[in-house]
């Protein structure tokens, strides 16, 4: 979230509501670089579960536990 935040997403930590921990950021434009980067950077399978593109409030970023 924090590395999101200094590259201008207006990031932050929030939980979608099953409590999975989320990132929901108003200024991402780049859908799968920023899904490959979450990934990388913390070695979770992250998915794009809302995005202000296709209508949605915010970009909404999912962690998913491991399997």
């Amino acid at each position: 979230m924090q590395l999101m935040d200094q590259l201008g997403y207006d990031a932050r930590k929030a939980r979608d509501v099953g409590g999975a921990p989320t990132i929901e950021a108003d200024n991402c434009v780049f859908h799968e670089l920023d899904l490959a980067l979450l990934t990388s950077y913390t070695g979770s399978k992250v998915e794009l579960h809302e995005c202000m593109a296709k209508g949605g409030q915010v970009c909404r970023f999912r962690f998913l536990p491991p399997a």
